[in-house]
């Protein structure tokens, strides 16, 4: 088999051309977030994973928190979080991020959009993941968050008037 030929071939695809470079502190702000989703669906189709899943990929808002100005740009995965729903624990602990690497997901995304989009632009927000499970709560409830050497965050979530409310069946 000739190598060369092989190599020479697969470097002409996308994969192998040269991405952006990686994720650096001067470009990024390390800092806690609540991403705020509401599902368009009720009744059965609210059930379905398959729906659900593709339905909680649209963010209704975004709560922005405090962050870590002085971050030097190293990864994290395991952190120390405490998440309150009013007087409930929704965590209170270790926990990890996506894949135990909190850049490892942002950096694939971000050499998949320079070789497609053009990279992201100054100004745009990326959301590293979750590190707890994504609740439902009900209006009214107050949410405040710790993420050790990451940021506070919280909100109080409100009844949203009726006129702004669509639902699909």
């Amino acid at each position: 088999m000739n190598w060369g030929s092989s190599r020479s071939a697969r470097c002409r695809r996308r994969a192998c051309r040269p991405g952006p470079p990686p994720i650096s502190a001067s470009h990024f702000r390390r800092r806690a977030v609540f991403e705020l989703v509401e599902t368009r669906f009720a009744g059965a189709a609210a059930d379905r994973p398959d729906l659900k899943l593709a339905d909680l990929q649209i963010t209704a808002g975004l709560v922005p928190g405090s962050g870590d100005e002085a971050w030097d740009g190293r990864d994290f995965g395991p952190l120390s979080a405490q998440f309150r729903a009013d007087a409930d624990t929704v965590l209170d602990g270790e926990t990890e991020a996506p894949g135990g690497s909190a850049l490892a997901n942002p950096d694939l995304l971000l050499r998949h959009l320079g070789r497609l989009r053009g990279g992201l632009q100054p100004g745009q927000t990326m959301i590293a993941g979750a590190v707890c499970r994504l609740p439902w709560f009900e209006p009214g409830t107050d949410l405040p968050a710790e993420i050790a050497e990451l940021g506070q965050v919280a909100v109080s979530l409100v009844q949203a008037p009726a006129s702004a409310i669509r639902k699909a069946v």
